[in-house]
C-alpha cells in the first residue's frame, strides 16, 4: 500500500465560520467531570466534519442549548418548562458556529454558538426533519 503522509496534527477541521449542520446523533447523559446533566450531540457539517458538543441545561449553560433548540426549528415558550427528548432532535438541522481549537498538538472544531434567525426569510425553520440526507 501506498501512503502520501499528511501534517502531523491536522486533522479535517472546517476554518472557523457559520456552517449549516445536521444532528446525527442526540443522547442525555452526566458529565464525568462535573457530575452535571448534559446532551451530547453529534453534528455532521454539510461538506464538512463531524463535531461534537455538549450542552447543559444549567444556569450557566443554558443560553446556548436555547439556541440551538430554535436554529433546529424546536421553537419553545421562554419560562414554560417542557420535557425534552434528544431524539426528536435527530435529522434536524441549523447552522452553528465554529472555532479550531488545538488540543494535544492535534486540532478540532467546536461549537462556540448556534445560529438563531429572529426576523425576515428564514426565521420560521420547517416543523419536521427534511428528507434529504447530507451523509
Amino acid at each position: 500500500m501506498r501512503y502520501t503522509p499528511g501534517t502531523p496534527g491536522e486533522g479535517s477541521t472546517a476554518p472557523d465560520g457559520e456552517y449549516p449542520f445536521e444532528v446525527t446523533n442526540a443522547e442525555e447523559k452526566v458529565s464525568n467531570t462535573s457530575g452535571n446533566d448534559m446532551f451530547e450531540l453529534t453534528h455532521k457539517i454539510k461538506d464538512g466534519p463531524t463535531v461534537y458538543d455538549y450542552l447543559v441545561p444549567n444556569s450557566d449553560g443554558r443560553w446556548k442549548l436555547d439556541n440551538f433548540l430554535a436554529s433546529i426549528g424546536m421553537g419553545y415558550k421562554p419560562g414554560v418548562p417542557v420535557d425534552l427528548n434528544p431524539n426528536d432532535w435527530i435529522g434536524r438541522r441549523g447552522t452553528c458556529i465554529l472555532y479550531t481549537e488545538a488540543y494535544q498538538g492535534r486540532k478540532k472544531n467546536k461549537v462556540a454558538d448556534y445560529v438563531v434567525v429572529i426576523a425576515g426569510p428564514g426565521a420560521v425553520p420547517p416543523a419536521a426533519p427534511p428528507k434529504d440526507k447530507w451523509r
